[in-house]
């Protein structure tokens, strides 16, 4: 490994850590849970953004299994570094063609969701309270989502 700088993109707990108690005091102190099943509706959100942050900071379990499943068949050299966590971008060779090829897409489906929304929302707004069948709502009762 001589000359090879590896550098980790996870491990980052202290910052899992801040952003957990962060969002935790912030979701707690405006959304103060009362009854039982406040607090329950509250540790599902919460364990969200453990999970979420975990993720994004700590340790992407994705990663785990697949290097677990896939071994030393695993397509990227570091599994661990910031380029790898992007999965498509490690089972299609990598580099800085893909990742633009890449992000052409990704940028491509966004506009097509924004434009199925711009329509539906339009619809809805112009029916007047009726029942909208016509346009994306044609295919889907929610094409939002």
């Amino acid at each position: 490994m001589h000359g090879e700088n590896i550098s980790f993109a996870y491990g980052f707990w202290s910052l899992v850590v801040v952003n957990v108690g962060l969002f935790a005091f912030f979701i707690i102190s405006f959304l103060a849970p009362v009854k039982k099943r406040e607090w329950r509706s509250m540790g599902a959100t919460l364990a969200f953004f453990v999970a979420l942050f975990t993720e994004m900071y700590g340790f992407p379990l994705t990663i785990y299994i697949l290097t677990g499943i896939l071994g030393n068949r695993y397509p990227a050299l570091n599994p661990f570094s910031h380029a790898s966590g992007h999965l498509w971008l490690a089972f299609l060779g990598g580099g800085a063609v893909m990742m633009t090829v890449i992000h052409l897409i990704s940028n491509g489906l966004v506009i097509i969701g924004f434009s199925i929304m711009w329509k539906g929302w339009k619809l809805i707004h112009g029916a007047k309270g009726e029942l909208v069948t016509d346009g994306p709502y044609t295919y889907v009762r929610h094409p939002q989502y």
